[in-house]
């Protein structure tokens, strides 16, 4: 999303990808966005965030549908979470894409057949 909309380079993969090669781009100056579920991965994101933060990186946590606040706790059931975890990166990717004044048109790709 962050690739199309706003035309920056941009990758996703997952916790263990990362972890086996992606990371040996991170510097000061990158960002990641993790999503964090309630289940069994939970506390290997939270390391990799940790982590990540250590080697100057700014990192955005998006837990369920919400950002990871300090102080703030919120509960949720985890069949939710990839339904909400999506639509805080697709706002993030429009709102990227605005503050860098994207023209809201694809430049190549044909396979938009009706704008509504």
């Amino acid at each position: 999303t962050v690739i199309e909309w706003a035309r920056f380079p941009a990758m996703d993969c997952s916790a263990g990808a990362f972890r086996h090669g992606f990371i040996e781009a991170v510097q000061p100056g990158v960002g990641a966005i993790l999503f964090m579920g309630r289940g069994t991965s939970r506390d290997s994101i939270q390391r990799l965030a940790d982590e990540i933060k250590e080697y100057g990186a700014a990192v955005l946590i998006v837990d369920e549908g919400y950002l990871d606040i300090p102080g703030e706790e919120t509960i949720l059931d985890e069949t939710c979470a990839a339904i909400l975890n999506i639509v805080p990166a697709q706002i993030y990717a429009e709102a990227f894409a605005r503050s860098r004044q994207v023209p809201e048109e694809f430049r190549y790709l044909t396979k938009i057949t009706k704008k509504v």
